[in-house]
């Protein structure tokens, strides 16, 4: 996605402060920064990639906003796996299956 594409679909930059809420929203929920779909800690997955992605829930071409409510943090696999989909198609789909088992068969690789 272009500048120009996040400009025009509302995207903007977020605040320290957005990102803070939107970390205290995660940690509320799962008692640490977490996976918002695949429930891992990124404590967990930090030796297998560094990468924390802010993501939609309802992505913005599906009529999300890019709003504090509307993100979370998703580990890079869960992220790519779900692409367009909203949170909840994501989670009751094949494709969540298959991100929840690259996950943990990427931990217990990096464990063996």
């Amino acid at each position: 996605v272009t500048r120009q594409n996040r400009r025009m679909n509302g995207w903007k930059k977020l605040t320290v402060d957005e990102l803070k809420r939107i970390e205290q929203k995660n940690i509320k929920k799962f008692g640490e920064l977490t996976c918002c779909y695949c429930k891992t800690p990124f404590r967990k997955l930090l030796h297998i990639t560094k990468v924390i992605q802010i993501e939609h829930l309802t992505p913005l071409n599906r009529g999300g906003q890019h709003t504090v409510r509307n993100l979370d943090f998703a580990c890079i696999y869960c992220n790519s796996y779900k692409g367009t989909m909203k949170k909840s198609e994501f989670l009751s789909s094949d494709r969540f299956k298959e991100s929840v088992k690259t996950v943990r068969r990427k931990i217990k690789e990096r464990n063996a």
